[in-house]
């Protein structure tokens, strides 16, 4: 009269095992490991893209920079400081650097609206660009009173967006403790490079100097 109780007991093994083995999994965190060279590559090609919309006068006015809260896989908001609960070592893997996510391209349409502005109080020694990958107010002796609004906006919009640009990046390619950094340096460098000349650039070590 046991047997059938011993049966049942033996059933319930794997499907405990299995149970068990996808709530480890699902605590797993991927981190995937770039190059620096590829990360470089892809700022480099997005900030080509905007600089050639100047170039060709196609630049639209986009919506206002909006910054809604950051999303995980699943859709629901989170902070982007909330400590992350491994049960496991993480992961890591080798894949391709992306930048052309929908978000991306949706803020690099509100960077095209205003990159003609921007350019022009950078070429001034109005804007500099920083090197953490922003921009700022560097000389506002040279603006008139009716300016110092529109040059307020236009730093808040980027920084903004950029920001936005920043933490997307790092969401679509991964968790990875040092891409935050990499992916700040590298656009750093990409939007120093193609400033106009006139522009105030703030080197690794902090000083600032004009672009000749």
């Amino acid at each position: 009269m046991n047997q059938p109780s011993v049966r049942r007991r033996n059933f319930k093994t794997p499907i405990l095992t299995a149970l068990a083995l996808s709530i480890l999994s699902a605590c797993v965190t991927v981190n995937v490991h770039f190059p620096e060279s590829s990360v470089q590559r892809a700022a480099d090609d997005y900030v080509r893209e905007l600089y050639q919309s100047k170039e060709k006068g196609s630049a639209k006015p986009g919506a206002e920079a909006t910054t809604p809260p950051k999303k995980t896989g699943d859709g629901t908001p989170h902070s982007r400081l909330s400590p992350r609960f491994e049960l496991i070592p993480s992961a890591w893997a080798d894949a391709d650097f992306k930048v052309n996510s929908p978000r991306a391209q949706e803020i690099l349409a509100r960077q095209k609206s205003r990159i003609g502005d921007l350019d022009k109080y950078k070429q001034k020694g109005v804007i500099g660009e920083t090197k953490d990958g922003l921009i700022l107010l560097k000389d506002s002796s040279k603006l008139k009173r009716l300016e110092m609004k529109k040059i307020d906006d236009l730093i808040v919009l980027e920084n903004q967006d950029r920001e936005a640009l920043y933490a997307d990046i790092v969401d679509t390619n991964g968790a990875n403790r040092v891409l935050p950094e990499l992916v700040r340096k590298t656009f750093s460098r990409s939007f120093q490079g193609l400033s106009p000349t006139g522009t105030w650039i703030e080197d690794e070590s902090s000083a600032w100097n004009r672009k000749p």
